[in-house]
C-alpha cells in the first residue's frame, strides 16, 4: 500500500461505506479481528485506508496489509487455519503473535489491478467454513465497489476540472485571437476557413459568420487564385511548420466588396485532432505603402529640386549677362535702328526663360518669399476677375468661402500664382467646357482628409483648407502619381511646360503646408491645398518717401562675384553711373580686398555680393565684414537661396536682388542702400 493517513481527511461517503462493510464483516463472522485495508485514488497520490472491526485504525496497519499480500501470492482468496503449520519463513511473516488463524481475499479494481485486502484473524487455530470464504468474497466485492466508486468520483472530478480548464484556455485563446491587430485565419484541408477573428472581418469588411465554412478564395484577386493554391499545396508537401509568404513580390488580397490592397503574411501548420489546418496571420499594408510611396517621392523631388537650383543658378547667371549685354545694346543703338527689334526680342526671350527658372525655383522650393500675413479669402477675391478670363466663357467658375478671414503666412505674388496655375490647367482638363469649384474652410491641423500627406513638422492647431474642383477628365493612378514632377505634361508637344504643378507644389511646401491630388479617369480632379492658420494679424501697410536720384553717383563698391560675365555686366551698369568699383572673385578674396581699402573712417560704402559662391557664402562674408564694421551696407545677389535669406532683416542695410535683374533695378537697389547710410 501506498501510506496510511488519518480517516478523517476521507470524504464522509467513503467513510460511512467502509464502517458499513466492517460492520457486516463482524455480524457475519465470529473471528476475532476483522481488518479492512485499501488503497483508494485521491486528488493527488493514492492512499491507504485501514480500519478494524471496532472502526479504529488497525494497530499494524502496513505489516498485515504486506503479510496479506505474500499470504496470497497469486491467490484471490487464502484461509490458514493454524499459522504454524506455514514454513518458518512465512510464519515469521504473521504479523501480531496472538494470531494463530488468519483468512484473506485479495481486493481487485475494475481494471484487474490490486487495490486492497479484506482479512478475519482468530487467535486460536480454527477451521474457516465455507460461510467464512463467503463473506471475505463478499466482502471483497464490496471493498472493490467501495474503491471502484471512489476512482470514478475523482475521475469525474478530474473530468470537471480538466473541462473547466479547458474552457477558460479556450476563453482565453479566443480573447488572444480576438484582440490581434493582424487578420488570423485557418483553413481545412480543403480551404474552408475555420477561424476568422476580429481583426480579419475588420479587414475584409466582412462578419465571421458569414466568413467561416466558405472558401478563403473569395478574399484573393481572381488572378492570384489559381498561385496561391499552388504555393499552398507545396508548403503542404515540404514538411515545413511556418513560411514568410510572398517571396516572388508583392501579395495581394481582395475585400468582401471587392478592393484589392496589400498585405504580408505568414503561413503555418498544425495538426488539430488528427486534422490538418493551415493559419495565415496576415497584416494590411495599405497606409504602409502609401507612405513608402509619400517618402519614395519626396525623396525623388527633393533630388530634382536640388538639380533644378543648380540649374537655375547657373541659368541665370547666363541670363544676367544676356539681360545686361542687352540693355547696352539698346543704349547704344538709335531710336530708328532696326537692330533695336533684334535687342528687344532678346530681352523678350530672357524674361521667359526668367519664368521658367522661376517655375523651376519654385518646383525646388528656392525661390525667394517675401511672406506676411495675408488673408486667404482676400487673395481668391482678388484674382477672382482673372480666374474668369484665364478658364473662359464654357468654364462655369463657383467660389465658396469660409466666412471668416483665414490668415496665413505666405506670399502674395506665389499664392496668386498658385491659384492661376491651377485655374489653368483645370481649364485644359475640360477642353469641352465644364464646372470649377473653389472652396476654403477653416479646419483643424490633425483633421485633414486622408489623401494629404503628414505635416513635415509639428502639427498646427489649425489650417486653412483650400479645394479646386474640376469636372474634367481626372488623372489615373499613373498620372497622379507623377503630376507633382517637372516637366512630366498629359499635353500635346508644345502645349504646355509640365512645370505647372511641379510649381504649385513648390511654392506651397516652401510656405509650410501640404498639397494632394484626389482623381480617377472621368470624375474630374481635386486639388487639396492646406496652409498653416497664423493668429497674427496683417499690418498696415507702410509709406516711405521716395528716394531722390542722386544727379552724379558716388561712392565706392565692393563686389563679389564668382561669375566673370555677371561681374563684369555688374562692373559696366555701376561704374558707367559713376560709382567706384574693387572687384573679388569669391569672399576669401573680398575679405582681403575689404581690409586693404576700409579704413578707420569707412573706404568702402557698400558691398554687393553673390550669395552662393565657391568656398564661403556671401552670408558669411557679411558676418566676418561686421565684425570689423557693425553696419555694413550688402547687397545680396542670387539666381537662388539654399534655405532664404534669414538672419538681417534690416532694409535700410540690406538689401536683396535676383537673378536675372535689369540693370535699373540693380541701380535703384544700389542707390537706395546709399542714401539709408548716410
Amino acid at each position: 500500500m501506498a501510506h496510511s493517513v488519518d480517516l478523517t481527511l476521507m470524504p464522509p461517503t467513503v467513510l460511512s461505506s467502509l464502517g458499513q462493510l466492517v460492520a457486516l464483516l463482524r455480524t457475519a463472522s465470529e473471528a476475532a479481528r476483522v481488518h479492512v485495508t485499501l488503497e483508494l485514488p485521491s486528488e493527488g497520490d493514492a492512499i491507504a485506508v485501514e480500519i478494524d472491526r471496532d472502526g479504529l485504525r488497525a494497530t499494524l496497519p502496513t505489516l498485515w496489509a504486506r503479510d496479506g499480500e505474500m499470504l496470497l501470492d497469486d491467490a484471490d482468496l487464502v484461509c490458514i487455519d493454524d499459522l504454524a503449520a506455514l514454513p518458518v519463513e512465512r510464519a515469521a511473516m504473521s504479523g501480531a503473535q496472538d494470531i494463530s488463524a488468519l483468512a484473506v481475499a485479495r481486493v481487485r479494481s475494475t481494471t484487474g489491478d490490486t487495490v486492497g485486502h479484506v482479512m478475519l484473524a482468530d487467535t486460536a487455530p480454527r477451521h474457516w467454513t465455507v460461510q467464512d470464504r463467503l463473506v471475505l468474497q463478499q466482502g471483497a466485492g464490496l471493498a472493490k465497489a467501495i474503491a471502484d466508486a471512489r476512482a470514478q468520483a475523482i475521475s469525474e472530478q478530474r473530468l470537471r476540472e480538466m473541462t473547466a480548464s479547458l474552457e477558460e484556455s479556450q476563453v482565453r485563446f479566443e480573447r488572444i485571437i480576438g484582440s490581434a491587430m493582424d487578420a488570423i485565419i485557418s483553413v481545412d484541408a480543403d480551404r474552408r476557413i475555420m477561424i476568422f477573428n476580429a481583426a480579419a472581418e475588420r479587414i475584409f469588411r466582412v462578419g465571421a459568420e458569414d466568413a467561416l465554412g466558405t472558401s478563403i478564395d473569395r478574399f484573393l484577386p481572381s488572378a492570384l487564385r489559381d498561385g496561391h493554391a499552388r504555393m499552398v499545396a507545396q508548403f503542404a508537401a515540404s514538411g515545413t511548420t511556418t513560411r514568410s509568404m510572398g517571396r516572388a513580390g508583392p501579395l495581394r488580397a481582395q475585400r468582401a466588396d471587392g478592393e484589392i490592397f496589400p498585405i504580408e503574411a505568414t503561413i503555418s501548420r498544425t495538426e488539430v485532432n488528427g486534422q490538418s489546418l493551415l493559419t495565415v496571420i496576415l497584416r494590411d499594408v495599405t497606409e504602409r505603402e502609401k507612405l513608402e510611396a509619400q517618402f519614395r517621392q519626396s525623396q525623388k523631388m527633393e533630388a530634382m529640386g536640388r538639380l533644378a537650383g543648380g540649374v537655375a543658378h547657373d541659368f541665370n547667371n547666363l541670363l544676367t549677362v544676356i539681360r545686361g549685354s542687352a540693355d547696352f545694346l539698346l543704349g547704344e543703338l538709335p531710336a530708328q535702328s532696326e537692330l533695336r527689334r533684334d535687342a528687344e526680342e532678346i530681352l523678350a526671350s530672357a524674361d521667359r526663360a526668367a519664368g521658367l527658372t522661376r517655375q523651376l525655383l519654385a518646383f525646388g522650393r528656392k525661390q525667394v518669399l517675401t511672406p506676411e500675413v495675408l488673408d486667404l479669402n482676400g487673395i481668391i477675391e482678388n484674382v477672382e476677375r482673372l480666374l474668369h478670363r484665364v478658364i473662359g466663357e464654357d468654364v462655369a467658375l463657383r467660389v465658396t468661402l469660409e466666412p471668416k478671414p483665414l490668415y496665413v503666412l505666405a506670399d502674395t505674388g506665389q499664392l496668386e500664382q498658385v491659384l492661376v496655375n491651377l485655374a489653368i490647367n483645370a481649364r485644359d482638363a475640360m477642353p469641352g467646357g465644364g464646372n470649377l469649384l473653389l472652396t476654403t474652410e477653416l479646419r483643424d491641423g490633425g483633421s485633414l482628409p486622408l489623401s494629404m500627406p503628414r505635416w513635415p513638422g509639428s502639427t498646427p492647431d489649425h489650417a486653412v483648407l483650400f479645394l479646386m474642383s474640376d469636372s474634367g477628365t481626372g488623372m489615373d493612378d499613373r498620372v497622379r502619381a507623377r503630376a507633382f514632377e517637372p516637366f512630366f505634361t498629359t499635353k500635346d508637344p508644345g502645349s504646355g511646360t509640365g512645370l505647372g504643378l511641379a510649381m504649385v507644389h513648390g511654392i506651397i511646401e516652401q510656405s509650410g503646408g501640404l498639397v494632394a491630388i484626389e482623381s480617377s479617369p472621368g470624375r474630374g480632379t481635386t486639388i487639396l491645398v492646406a496652409l498653416p492658420l497664423t493668429d497674427q494679424t496683417p499690418t498696415a501697410e507702410r509709406t516711405t518717401d521716395a528716394i531722390p536720384t542722386p544727379a552724379t553717383a558716388h561712392g565706392t563698391i565692393l563686389l563679389v562675384e564668382d561669375d566673370d560675365g555677371v561681374r563684369g555686366i555688374v562692373h559696366r551698369v555701376l561704374a558707367r553711373a559713376g560709382y567706384r568699383l574693387i572687384e573679388a572673385r569669391n569672399a576669401l578674396e573680398g575679405h582681403v580686398l575689404w581690409r586693404q581699402h576700409d579704413g578707420p573712417g569707412g573706404g568702402i560704402d557698400l558691398v554687393v555680393t553673390d550669395m552662393i559662391m565657391p568656398g564661403a557664402t556671401g552670408r558669411e562674408l557679411a558676418t566676418r565684414l561686421r565684425d570689423e564694421r557693425e553696419r555694413v551696407p550688402v547687397l545680396f545677389t542670387s539666381g537662388y537661396l539654399e534655405g532664404g535669406m534669414g538672419g538681417d532683416d534690416d532694409p535700410t542695410i540690406t538689401a536683396y536682388l535676383e537673378k536675372p535683374f535689369t540693370s535699373r533695378r540693380l541701380l535703384d537697389e544700389v542707390r537706395q542702400l546709399l542714401a539709408g547710410d548716410h
